[in-house]
């Protein structure tokens, strides 16, 4: 790392200069684009406001243009329906005049009201010119300013293209011309740090071998305590399978192990072989008995099918598995139908 600070320290005072150069060339040069970039950005912003506002007045106009549509319907359906009810009315007073004079009010509010709706149909079909001629201009103008946004848009993507193809392609002819010197004077303090890593990389190598073979030595020993420890362990089982006394004291001290496990202390919670005698004066010694509240107990016996359990983890085939593991259940349920309830005088808490 030294040595790669000392090279690049050594180089001219010039390139420097000229990396500095090109990179404030580069930075102007971005700030351009970003600012010509902001720019049609604005202007593509203000053209989709007025598209919105396109929109906006086409809806309203449609809108608008529906409801008159509506009301001329409905005015022309009266202007029939009265036109009917006056030549009615005429037909009436055509053929009894004198009959009708009383009429006559009423046919002059029916000429009256036909009229009215006459200059109201006419005023409605007037306004409905007025807005299609709208219409009609504003969404001319509309594509006209679209046209104008589209062919912006296009200038000013073949700007920003043209303007970085020249720009690239003034740098990489800069960088090319100066990356050759720098490179190949960078290059000698690199060839120099390799040569002396591959000396360091042979002498790890042979530390290694040797750390190999003190590794070796230690597996072996590891491999011999494990042995033992199995041969042991066979030593133990072959003792527990024929002593039944022992096979007893281990199973409890598996179960006072299971007690303690559980967070009971012996002689707090639970204490073992207590001697007490029955109504009929038999002793008995109970292996565990657990301390319950209100001077109450629980009698504990432990019972170990060591050999029958042994037979049934090693069995190779399933049906003999199955025949160990009833042997076992067999077992435990003559020593439940065995049991008979006994008088226990009560322990004291």
């Amino acid at each position: 790392m030294n040595e790669v600070v000392a090279a690049l320290q050594a180089l001219p005072l010039l390139w420097v200069l000229v990396a500095a150069g090109a990179v404030a060339g580069a930075l102007l040069c971005a700030l351009f684009m970003n600012y010509r970039l902001a720019t049609a950005r604005a202007r593509a912003a203000g053209l989709e406001d007025l598209l919105a506002e396109r929109d906006r007045l086409q809806e309203q106009e449609q809108h608008r243009h529906e409801q008159l549509q509506m009301q001329y319907r409905e005015l022309d359906t009266q202007k029939d329906e009265l036109a009917a009810q006056l030549a009615a009315a005429r037909s009436d007073v055509a053929h009894a005049r004198q009959q009708n004079e009383q009429h006559s009010d009423r046919l002059t509010q029916f000429e009256a009201q036909v009229r009215e709706l006459e200059a109201a149909r006419n005023t409605l079909e007037k306004q409905h010119i007025s807005l299609q001629a709208d219409y009609a201009y504003k969404t001319q103008s509309l594509e006209a300013m679209r046209a104008q946004f589209d062919a912006s848009r296009e200038q000013l993507s073949t700007e920003f293209r043209n303007l970085a193809t020249r720009i690239f392609e003034e740098k990489e002819q800069t960088f090319s011309r100066n990356s050759r010197q720098s490179i190949e004077g960078l290059l000698q303090p690199l060839r120099e740090q390799i040569d002396r890593f591959q000396t360091r990389v042979n002498e790890v190598h042979d530390q290694s071998l040797q750390g190999h073979s003190m590794l070796r030595s230690q597996i072996g020993q590891l491999m011999d305590m494990g042995m033992k420890m199995t041969h042991d362990a066979q030593a133990l089982a072959r003792a527990l399978k024929g002593d039944k006394k022992a096979l007893g004291n281990w199973g409890e001290m598996q179960l006072e192990s299971a007690l303690e496990a559980a967070g009971l202390h012996k002689g707090a919670h639970f204490d073992t072989q207590v001697l007490f005698r029955s109504e009929d004066g038999r002793a008995n010694y109970p292996d565990f008995i657990v301390f319950l509240p209100d001077g109450k107990n629980i009698v504990l016996d432990s019972k170990v099918s060591l050999v029958s359990y042994e037979q049934a983890v090693n069995a190779n085939e399933e049906t003999a598995r199955q025949g160990f593991w009833t042997r076992i259940c067999g077992r435990c349920a003559r020593i439940l139908t065995s049991w008979r309830p006994r008088t226990i005088p009560r322990w004291p808490a």
